[in-house]
């Protein structure tokens, strides 16, 4: 019937195997890892209280649902994004195992 075979156009589109899923998740951890461990020299700078756009000049220009949302708004001291950025860092591994 025509529906089975626009099911089977379908499955070929859009289907794939473990080992091509597979090989995307580790990929995409490879990537995350790469990302994430270049930001650690720049979390001073760009992500901190002392850096270039401390929380103090954001949270008035953004709204409340924004302030609620992103955890990086909570808080600018670098022990707080330090322990973000290492849970990112775990999240990403386990994208790789």
């Amino acid at each position: 019937s025509s529906s089975s075979s626009s099911w089977k156009g379908f499955k070929a589109t859009f289907g794939s195997n473990h080992e091509a899923v597979a090989l995307y998740r580790i990929s995409l951890g490879i990537l995350l890892l790469v990302e994430l461990v270049s930001r650690f020299q720049y979390l001073h700078a760009f992500y901190s209280d002392e850096g270039t756009l401390p929380l103090r000049l954001l949270l008035p220009k953004t709204d409340a649902l924004y302030q609620a949302i992103c955890i990086h708004c909570y808080s600018g001291s670098m022990l707080y994004l330090q322990t973000l950025l290492s849970i990112q860092v775990l999240l990403a591994i386990m994208l790789i195992v």
